[in-house]
């Protein structure tokens, strides 16, 4: 079956011409039968004519002043990123002495627990010899 559809290619570096250029065919009908292709016309097209700063009404002074607006827009977002950073770490570290000061605070409410019984245990050890001493 033929293939009756224009086809276009990547815009690729061409070595013979030091350009980048993409290459389009179309099919070449029969006069008689326009379902019969009797042909394809292939042609290369030079992209970095078609897309020089001139034809596109720009100049490369306007060109520069946009690079350097973007580049500065992305050190700004750079910027912003690594004070975004910067925080998130400090954040990180506060959670971390929190987390450790809960575990300290537990650790210390276990002790006092544990020193709360024994001196519960000692007081009614105290109160039964005292008991003695009374009778």
């Amino acid at each position: 079956m033929q293939k009756l559809t224009a086809w276009q290619g990547v815009p690729e570096f061409d070595e013979s011409t030091q350009t980048y250029a993409i290459q389009v065919s179309v099919p070449v009908l029969d006069p008689q039968d326009a379902k019969k292709a009797i042909g394809v016309l292939v042609v290369g097209l030079n992209l970095t004519r078609i897309a020089t700063p001139s034809l596109l009404g720009v100049s490369t002074t306007e060109i520069a002043v946009a690079v350097e607006q973007q580049s500065k827009v992305t050190r700004q977002f750079a910027d912003t990123f690594s004070t975004i950073q910067q925080a998130n770490g400090r954040i990180a570290e506060q959670l971390q002495d929190m987390q450790s000061s809960a575990h300290s605070t537990s650790a210390g409410a276990s002790s006092a627990q544990g020193a709360s019984a024994t001196l519960s245990s000692a007081s009614t050890q105290l109160g039964q010899l005292v008991g003695n001493f009374s009778t």
